[in-house]
């Protein structure tokens, strides 16, 4: 077949046409395989990788106690002269003076976010972990203790830094020697106890749960703390312990 002039542009164009629209699908193709996934990350951060390049990324923790309406020094006290520089100094002498250990071991600090951490205290060696939680409160380079926990007594109600006033709920899980868990109540004054009293959970390290009130004088501060402790039952000491910020009206 004889091709004119013309034809023969028309094929040479088409033929062009074809092998940029491969290129370009070629281009598409290896673009699509190399899609980003995003994950949410134990801190609810997102962390992104590529599938292509076969790396991933993710935001460092950041997670710190959870609060309502900000934190408080439960240690030093509120307008105490006491300071503490160092996180696993703040943690003994709360763990001493304020919950009442005796002669316990201090495990080192665990970093948290930039301000903020942790430090496990035991009764003995073998005993259980009171996790005492530290933050830089203030603006400066201080530590405080703003609350400290144990897995032995979970405490639904109340909420760390709710409003309590007297007589107050307490509901939660618990488990200890013969099922008691004493209960105190304080505020920010370091005067002492504004109510004692007991909870009755589960035993012999079976979680149970329980629900009791808790009547308290009057504070003379707007802010304090709730703690829960179980006791040794050898000697009666604290063997581990819950303590909570809370507000009063």
């Amino acid at each position: 077949m004889r091709m004119t002039h013309s034809t023969t542009l028309k094929v040479t164009c088409l033929v062009a046409l074809l092998i940029t629209s491969g290129c370009g699908d070629s281009r598409n193709a290896r673009s699509t395989s190399e899609s980003t996934r995003v994950t949410a990350g134990s801190d609810g951060a997102g962390s992104s990788s590529t599938s292509g390049a076969d790396t991933t990324t993710s935001s460092p923790s950041t997670s710190a106690p959870p609060v309502v309406g900000g934190n408080i020094s439960i240690w030093p006290p509120t307008g105490s002269a006491l300071a503490y520089p160092d996180p696993v100094e703040v943690a003994r002498a709360f763990a001493i003076e304020y919950v009442g250990f005796v002669d316990p071991v201090i495990g080192m600090f665990q970093q948290g976010d930039s301000r903020s951490g942790e430090v496990e205290v035991r009764p003995t060696e073998s005993g259980p972990a009171t996790t005492v939680l530290v933050r830089q409160v203030g603006p400066g380079d201080n530590w405080s203790v703003i609350g400290c926990a144990t897995a032995s007594i979970s405490l639904s109600d109340p909420t760390t830094m709710s409003t309590v006033e007297s007589p107050v709920s307490l509901s939660g899980t618990s488990t200890a020697f013969e099922g008691t868990v004493q209960v105190l109540m304080r505020d920010s004054s370091g005067a002492g106890a504004l109510g004692e009293g007991y909870v009755t959970g589960g035993s012999m390290g079976e979680m149970g749960p329980f629900q009791s009130q808790l009547e308290f004088s009057a504070p003379t501060t707007d802010s304090g703390s709730l703690m829960l402790y179980t006791q040794s039952m050898e000697n009666g000491a604290v063997w581990e312990a819950s303590v909570i910020g809370i507000r009063f009206p």
